[in-house]
């Protein structure tokens, strides 16, 4: 008998109830499919039925009913349109130590803005060692250029005197480690950008030239949403998006 894990379980009731109302949830747009549509992939998109919160309560869990919750705000925002990554987008994202970190990464709702300067996607996340999969929140921001590489991450007080012990010049911003790659001649912005980030608990991010990668550390929810957002906007106010 092989033993199933409690995402297994959840993922399979709710398969079993989804069928026995006779529907396929769609995961990229939320709506009810029959298996002829879900199977074809072709649907009228203002002809059909959508997950609505009384079916949140109906099958999901709370952590799982706040995730898609949550992804609705892009999914039922106009200023955003569904969308896939290119080849070079996906070589750009596998570089990024945000990703390369772990074992496997795969992503889905992947939305955009109309001049694709901020992309929103979740990503599902994986450590092998550790059984762990999540799937997180990520953005895509397009920067004012600065020059640089810079990963921060949040660390612990153990970890804040390993990294002062082991690197010579070593950089924080509050809770957050800044790991630099390649200096910026641009330091006006990037302390700016720095000192934002910092306020903020629950992320990581990374700076690639004119790119910005925002990534939760943990399973998408609205709160995070909407910290991401608010930092967004901050960056917007200052000029400092493309």
């Amino acid at each position: 008998m092989t033993l199933q894990t409690k995402e297994e379980k959840e993922y399979n009731e709710r398969i079993k109830n989804s069928l026995e109302e006779q529907y396929i949830i769609d995961p990229e747009t939320g709506a009810k499919l029959t298996l002829e549509q879900a199977e074809s992939g072709v649907w009228d998109e203002n002809q059909v039925e959508y997950f609505s919160e009384t079916d949140y309560e109906k099958i999901l869990v709370n952590e799982e009913k706040n995730a898609e919750l949550a992804i609705d705000f892009y999914r039922r925002n106009k200023n955003y349109i569904k969308t896939k990554f290119d080849d070079s987008e996906i070589e750009i994202l596998e570089n990024t130590l945000t990703l390369s970190k772990y074992d496997e990464w795969d992503y889905s709702n992947c939305l955009a803005n109309e001049n694709r300067t901020k992309i929103f996607f979740v990503p599902s996340v994986r450590i092998a060692k550790l059984n762990y999969r999540e799937s997180q929140i990520m953005y895509w921001i397009k920067i004012q250029n600065i020059y640089g590489h810079y990963y921060l991450y949040e660390v612990n007080k153990a970890e804040r005197i390993l990294i002062n012990s082991t690197e010579k010049e070593s950089v924080f911003y509050n809770n957050y480690y800044c790991k630099t790659l390649k200096k910026s001649h641009n330091l006006t912005n990037l302390k700016f950008i720095l000192n934002k980030i910092s306020e903020l608990k629950g992320f990581e991010f990374e700076i690639i030239n004119d790119n910005l990668f925002i990534k939760s550390t943990c399973l998408v929810c609205k709160l995070d949403i909407d910290n991401a957002e608010e930092l967004i906007n901050k960056f917007a106010n200052s000029g400092l998006l493309q």
